[in-house]
């Protein structure tokens, strides 16, 4: 029998209401690089890591999912004291966002522009599975790029008129994954799959500048849709450092790779001319001079490894003891090999270097209160960024984060504490060199609520 208290469905409920009304929030991000490839690349790394730099795939963590790694799902839960028979196996609903301001640099002609974003981060739902709680289940759904610009142009052509030019773009891409891991002994073993999906609606409006002849406007609409299924596997190792209790301090070591994929693609194309004048329909068409639909083309997306190293100490649960944790993270996709109906881009290989501290001064009082048992961090990133279109781009950032726990324990589940989190990271960096002539800086500030709470309890009657 499963047994549920009403607030978890309430909480959970208030928490995919505000998820869904940070999905449809309308963005204003302006970023010109993201014209390129599949846009700006996302970052839907747990909060609680993100504050470590995102520094993630060695993670084995019993309480945050990671989906950098499915071989993590496979330590979902209280690995040390659980007994399933008693109080069942653990289920965790997590939600983030992210609220980012962006400023855009010009050095040639000088020039600034900010733009300030509140965006949907993931979600995502995991329980535990088996009758030692050594597997886990994970589905959710979670942002891959972003797609969102307006570039105007004003040059004059040699000896005819003055023409302005207006590039406009929008959409991105998203997975909807589901993940099991398991562990075997030391080993824990997983895979992610789903389907990657989105968009890509490219336009360019063109119009001449004459002091005697009044020109139509010309504009290029392609409009573009795109998805297939997709795979990510992960393993991790871990190397106890201490024989007594395994989990008390030691060493993982994990390795992620994602297989390149070949999407499918599906686009329509439409050359126009219109009278931007006309008050009543700014954008009629007056003559379609091109059109074709449901063009079929595939987009190759290269395959991405990742490596993972964590040492951890979890302290002697009898001293109350400092947890204590070091995460450093290596990634690298082969950007060059990016197609899109067998043509190249502006794309190059890229590769990041994540590093990522995490402390929590005290780890066995009996109740738990906001600041408590609040688990801190800071790390780092630094890196080659995929977008080659200005030369070796590089971006780096510096993160700060903390969980603050919300919960006590439960009566009705035994006194076994169910661990609920309030997650925050911030982070700030920048994109570029001294080189290019357009460079971003940036600050994000995310936000995530971990539900967890045990189901599947057998009840008891006297």
């Amino acid at each position: 029998m499963q047994l549920v208290n009403s607030t978890t469905y309430s909480k959970i409920i208030c928490f995919l209401a505000i998820c869904l009304f940070i999905n449809t929030a309308t963005a204003q991000n302006n970023s010109p690089y993201s014209r390129y490839g599949i846009g700006d690349l996302s970052n839907s790394t747990n909060v609680a890591f993100r504050g470590m730099g995102g520094a993630s795939i060695a993670s084995n963590n019993e309480n945050f999912v990671t989906i950098a790694n499915p071989a993590s799902y496979a330590w979902l839960g209280d690995y040390k004291k659980l007994k399933l028979k008693d109080v069942g196996h653990i289920v965790t609903f997590d939600v983030g966002a992210e609220f980012n301001s962006t400023t855009l640099r010009q050095v040639n002609p000088i020039g600034k522009y900010n733009s300030k974003n509140l965006v949907f981060n993931y979600m995502q739902f995991a329980t535990q599975l088996g009758k030692k709680g050594d597997a886990g289940f994970v589905f959710g759904v979670h942002p891959v790029s972003r797609i969102n610009y307006k570039i105007f142009n004003a040059k004059r052509l040699t000896n005819i008129d003055s023409i302005n030019t207006v590039y406009d773009g929008s959409g991105g891409a998203y997975k909807g994954f589901v993940g099991f891991g398991k562990r075997i002994k030391n080993l824990s073993l997983g895979l992610n799959t789903g389907f990657v999906f989105g968009k890509k609606d490219i336009t360019t409006n063109i119009k001449l500048i004459n002091d005697t002849v009044d020109y139509y406007e010309t504009s290029h609409n392609n409009k573009m849709n795109f998805g297939n299924v997709f795979f990510q596997t992960g393993a991790t190792y871990s190397i106890p450092l201490k024989a007594k209790d395994k989990f008390y301090k030691g060493v993982n070591l994990a390795v992620t790779y994602e297989f390149a994929n070949n999407i499918k693609t599906n686009t329509d194309i439409e050359r126009f001319v219109y009278n931007s004048e006309n008050v009543a329909n700014p954008s009629s068409n007056i003559d379609s001079v091109f059109v074709q639909n449901n063009i079929k083309a595939i987009m190759k997306i290269p395959q991405t490894i990742g490596f993972g190293f964590r040492y951890y100490n979890n302290g002697e649960v009898k001293n109350d003891d400092s947890r204590f944790g070091l995460n450093v993270d290596f990634v690298s996709t082969k950007w060059s090999n990016y197609r899109l109906a067998n043509q190249a881009d502006a794309l190059q290989n890229s590769w990041t270097l994540k590093a990522g501290v995490e402390i929590n001064p005290l780890t066995n009082k009996p109740k738990i209160k906001i600041g408590n048992e609040t688990t801190y961090r800071g790390g780092f990133s630094y890196g080659k960024d995929y977008i080659a279109a200005a030369g070796n781009m590089n971006v780096y950032s510096f993160s700060l984060g903390a969980s603050f726990p919300t919960t006590v324990f439960s009566p009705q589940n035994k006194g076994v504490v169910q661990p609920n989190y309030i997650n925050t990271s911030l982070e700030f960096g920048k994109r570029g060199n001294n080189t290019i002539n357009l460079s971003e800086n940036f600050v994000k500030f995310t936000l995530s609520f971990t539900l967890a709470d045990r189901w599947y309890i057998k009840a008891k009657y006297d």
